[in-house]
């Protein structure tokens, strides 16, 4: 399972143009590939305009952290337009969300969702190796 694939199903699902952010080249190329191998499953055609943000990881490198964020924030606020879906490519890009200041756009990264589909996957699995039916609930 990828990590990325729940956010890119979000994402896909929406139905709407699509900012895929990403400081990597290869990230980029990557979610790039995983959007339309999941649009092609779900028979969609998203628009997708490719946000590269290279400058922002000369400041990941350097350890400023800070800077890494407040640029990717930047490429989000000078490109989206009102009502685009942005999809943070890479996991390190989650807290640049916080900065931008915009609340016509929703903005997408791949912890919350992947981890919330490993963790159901994982629950989904130990429950069917122990013969109990997928749909049961375990009691906390």
């Amino acid at each position: 399972m990828r990590i990325d694939r729940p956010v890119a199903e979000l994402a896909v699902s929406s139905g709407r143009r699509i900012l895929l952010v990403a400081a990597l080249e290869t990230a980029l190329q990557q979610t790039l590939a995983l959007l339309k191998q999941v649009a092609s499953a779900m028979q969609r055609s998203n628009e997708v305009v490719e946000v590269p943000c290279s400058q922002a990881w000369a400041f990941f490198e350097s350890g400023n952290l800070s800077g890494y964020l407040a640029e990717i924030a930047n490429s989000i606020n000078s490109t989206a337009v009102s009502g685009d879906l942005v999809l943070l490519a890479q996991a390190s890009m989650a807290p640049a969300a916080e900065l931008v200041a915009r609340q016509d756009i929703t903005i997408f990264s791949s912890p919350e969702p992947g981890v919330a589909a490993a963790i159901a996957h994982y629950r989904h699995r130990r429950l069917a190796s122990r013969g109990t039916p997928a749909r049961a609930t375990e009691r906390g």
